[in-house]
Parts: C-alpha cells; structure tokens; sequence
C-alpha cells in the first residue's frame, strides 16, 4: 500500500508540475538589433534594459548585431528609421524558422534620444523619443510600446 501511494503522490506532483498545453499555444519570435552607433556606458545599459523587458514577456528572443543584419538585408543605407521594410520579410523566414516581429532600436540617452522600427504581423511601427529624459522608466515604458507593436497581428 506504501508504494502505490508513493507512485500516487508522484503522480500528483507531475501533473501540478507540468503546465497544461493548449492547443497553438506558443511565444512571439522576436528579433532585436541594438542600431545605436558607438554605444556608451548609459546606452549599454539602456540597451540590456530593453533586453530583459522582451526577454520577460512571452516571448522568444533573438538578438543580430547591425553589420549582420545589414549584409542579411543587403547593405541598405540611410538611417535605419527610413529603409524600406521589404527585404524584412526574407529575414523573418530565415533558417527554417519564422520571425514574427523585428524590433531595431537606438538608445543614446546622453542625446535624450530613443527611437525603434518595428516590423511586426500587422505593419510598421516608428517609435521616437526625442528631446526626453531617458531614464529606467521611460526605457521600460517605450519598451512596452515596442513590444505591443510586436504582439499586434500576431497568431500563434
């Protein structure tokens, strides 16, 4: 009687353990690039910020750098905020996976300048901070647009 209630308990554990699947069920596939040009110590740390905040929500995250990301799309030039969204479309189906959202984004908060492209399910979204404090909360706040943009459009 001991070891069948043994296996009974364990059994119980695994079940209240394991999460319930459903049916479509999965994370947003998200691709972030840092486009800030020579970052400094406070841009770093904006930039980490926005990584934890993606990271955070329910999703999965991938990070390029911009010099792979420019040659993926062919060299475009112009600020990042003005290329054509297109040649986006070829990297979301990189690799035998599918991207659902490409997030660029440039954090200076020394310049008090905040701005990112995303390219999500339902369009384009330009998001700008300029002139504007950059501290923790702005970041988490614009972080949180970021990612709404992404998740617009999505289906799982």
């Amino acid at each position: 009687m001991t070891r069948f209630a043994a296996v009974l308990a364990l059994l119980a554990l695994v079940g209240l353990a394991a999460p319930p699947a459903r049916a479509g069920d999965r994370e947003l596939e998200i691709l972030l690039v840092n486009m800030t040009p020579e970052p400094s110590d406070a841009a770093r740390a904006c930039s980490a910020r926005i990584r934890r905040a993606v990271r955070a929500d329910y999703t999965h995250m991938a990070v390029m750098g911009e010099s792979r990301l420019r040659a993926a799309l062919g060299e475009p030039s112009g600020p990042f905020m003005e290329w054509e969204t297109g040649p986006f479309e070829a990297l979301k189906r990189r690799e035998g996976t599918w991207l659902d959202t490409i997030a660029l984004y440039d954090c200076r908060p020394e310049a008090r300048r905040l701005e990112a492209l995303v390219v999500s399910p339902s369009g384009v979204a330009k998001l700008r901070l300029r002139e504007v404090e950059i501290d923790d909360a702005t970041i988490d706040w614009f972080a949180a647009r970021l990612l709404r943009h992404g998740w617009v459009g999505f289906s799982p």
